[in-house]
């Protein structure tokens, strides 16, 4: 490969490449844009009567700006205490239903990458059930946005809450003696379970993007229900200089002078420049294209023999 690019500062933007035509070739440009905040591993569990869900074997990957999310549904009681292996989760909040149910999230950040048990407590017997979410990419300082509960006593569990684009909103829902809820429209189902004896507490987790206004609804057996919602918020790029990945422009030694290379970006935070670079061979080196913010980049002071094959 013969040239790349460094950005060089404001490193936000709303795409990972740019595209550029120069008169002697082309390529496409790879920034590293931080990836979309995504769930890498689900699993659920149940409690019927007894005193604590256990969801064995559950494996955190060596991920970075990792997240381990567990919803918790359960009438009768509430939860007291999340455990994965020796590691002790966080209460982020609880939605109750006065009637009978009550639903809630627990979270542990940078959980250790392992396979160990996660165990969740409740301090009389109860019926319940969880669901265990390990996300990837969340910004560790701030993961979450402001969180919304709600309870009523009918067939559709719903929550409004505000977000932002590069957030994604994640729920969990309870249902007293029900043994369905489907997620509602534009939203993902992380996973939905009861517990085997009847009557059956239901819960559920979904996902969905995040927006302004981000409405989360369930279709659900006409019960008391209970549901809590928060936007979980994406790890940001650092500041500084950031590097692209892997860039052919398809300009190699010995072709003829370069000219002139077009190029967009979706610039959302300010103006992001860029650097070109060669390599040597051995090494990246600097030319005399620095600081470039708009297109075209003048190019035709760079030596193409410069270039290794």
């Amino acid at each position: 490969r013969c040239a790349r690019w460094l950005q060089t500062s404001n490193p936000q933007f709303s795409k990972d490449s740019m595209t550029g035509v120069g008169t002697n070739g082309s390529g496409s440009v790879y920034l590293f844009n931080p990836p979309d905040l995504a769930p890498v591993n689900i699993a659920t569990g149940w409690s019927f009567g007894g005193l604590t869900i256990a969801i064995n074997g559950f494996t955190v990957a060596p991920l970075t700006n990792r997240l381990l999310l567990v919803g918790v549904s359960v009438a009768g009681s509430t939860a007291t205490q999340v455990t994965f292996g020796a590691s002790q989760l966080t209460r982020l909040d609880v939605a109750s239903n006065s009637i009978a149910v009550n639903a809630g999230f627990w979270y542990l950040t940078n959980p250790p990458a392992a396979i160990a048990n996660i165990q969740v407590r409740f301090p009389i017997a109860c019926k319940a059930v969880a669901g265990a979410v390990l996300w990837h990419n969340v910004d560790m300082s701030t993961p979450f946005g402001s969180v919304v509960t709600n309870a009523g006593l009918d067939s559709s569990g719903r929550v409004t809450v505000v977000s932002a684009p590069t957030e994604v909103v994640v729920d969990t829902l309870a249902v007293a003696a029900g043994s369905t809820a489907i997620q509602g429209s534009g939203q993902t189902k992380l996973w939905q379970t009861s517990q085997g004896g009847a009557p059956r507490t239901c819960g559920g987790g979904s996902m969905e993007p995040g927006a302004p206004s981000v409405e989360m609804t369930w279709s659900n057996s006409p019960q008391a229900w209970a549901i809590v919602a928060v936007p979980l918020r994406r790890a940001s790029l650092s500041s500084g200089t950031i590097e692209s990945q892997s860039v052919d422009l398809d300009w190699l030694a010995g072709s003829a002078g370069w000219q002139a290379l077009s190029f967009g970006d979706d610039e959302t935070a300010g103006d992001i420049r860029y650097d070109v670079q060669y390599w040597d061979g051995d090494s990246w080196e600097n030319t005399t294209v620095t600081n470039i913010d708009d297109s075209p980049a003048d190019l035709t002071g760079l030596d193409t023999g410069i270039c290794a094959r």
